[in-house]
């Protein structure tokens, strides 16, 4: 798997818990985790990214590459379209994440990756010559 790859699963799990923190966070004082089908969809949720964070790094699906940048994409349109007063108490929690997520995102399209998402066999052409 290319350094960029790696860097890129590694940033996203690491938003990913950055998210979970800020949930567990806002849970004492959010009225809404009150209703165990938000905290299901929550956890279903997660679920679903971490399926399409694994898909793009080890099965080198161009598709969950995409659709995780598209919701990256939407998360940052609601977020600044959200008014600071707005947010939730995680706030500096999500942006921390959301900063992840860009990094990821930039070693993703990046560098040593972008053949990893193409069609046909990858050859690491620095393994070749270890």
């Amino acid at each position: 798997m290319p350094k960029n790859v790696r860097r890129f699963e590694f940033l996203m799990y690491a938003a990913l818990a950055v998210v979970i923190a800020s949930f567990a966070q806002e849970w004492p004082v959010n009225p809404i985790f009150d209703y165990p089908l938000v905290t299901g969809v929550f956890l279903l949720w997660w679920a679903f990214i971490v399926f399409l964070i694994w898909q793009a790094a080890h099965r080198r699906k161009n598709w969950a590459r995409w659709i995780l940048f598209v919701l990256f994409i939407l998360e940052t349109a609601i977020m600044a379209l959200s008014s600071v007063q707005t947010l939730a108490a995680g706030t500096n929690l999500q942006l921390l994440a959301h900063a992840l997520e860009g990094v990821a995102y930039f070693f993703a399209f990046t560098g040593d990756a972008r053949p990893w998402f193409r069609k046909g066999p990858f050859i690491d052409i620095e393994s070749v010559f270890e």
